[in-house]
């Protein structure tokens, strides 16, 4: 049942990183670690919506997981169509499948929790250059990029140590840039 949960989100995330390549893709992500090593917040993956393709994504289905419960419900902010994901006392592991993202052969996307005594680590990388090369004008690739919004938030039981992203107390945000390789990286205190 786990595998059936990781093989729709893959797909689904595949779609989505597709999308992403013409500069139209919304993923963000905003999530609370808890002590006791599993994630709860909220997840959306949508694109621009497309006088084309009016449906947009098949129905959100309910998805299993190991520890916890998560939801999925179609998202309509006006502009991007997609899916939202409502993610309660889930496990790092469960986190770590449902956001690996693999397209053309390669890991486009992975946020990777771990704890180490009382430290949890993020190793993460979001990669959203092109495997082959595209020929945009400088203006169709600002247009990619205004429709390109990617964030991930983070917030942690206790302290941030360190991050590449921008601390603010116990959260910590990243901005992922289209056709680049982002990577992210923190260390917090596993306990508030």
């Amino acid at each position: 049942m786990v595998r059936r949960w990781r093989a729709g989100l893959r797909g689904l995330l595949g779609l989505a990183v597709l999308t992403l390549l013409t500069g139209c893709l919304k993923l963000d992500a905003e999530l609370t670690v808890a002590a006791d090593d599993t994630v709860s917040g909220r997840y959306v993956v949508a694109y621009v919506k497309n006088p084309d393709r009016p449906a947009g994504l098949a129905p959100p289905r309910e998805l299993l997981v190991s520890r916890g419960s998560a939801a999925s419900r179609r998202y309509d902010d006006g502009r991007y169509l997609g899916t939202e994901y409502e993610l309660r006392g889930v496990s790092f592991a469960d986190l770590a499948a449902f956001a690996a993202v693999q397209q053309q052969q390669r890991e486009t996307g992975t946020l990777l929790l771990a704890r180490s005594g009382d430290d949890v680590t993020l190793a993460g990388t979001f990669d959203f250059r092109e495997s082959r090369p595209v020929a945009r004008t400088p203006e169709q690739r600002a247009a990619a990029g205004r429709g390109f919004a990617v964030r991930v938030r983070l917030t942690f039981p206790g302290e941030v140590y360190a991050a590449n992203g921008r601390i603010e107390g116990r959260t910590v945000t990243w901005d992922i840039r289209p056709f680049e390789l982002t990577t992210l990286t923190a260390r917090a205190g596993a306990r508030p």
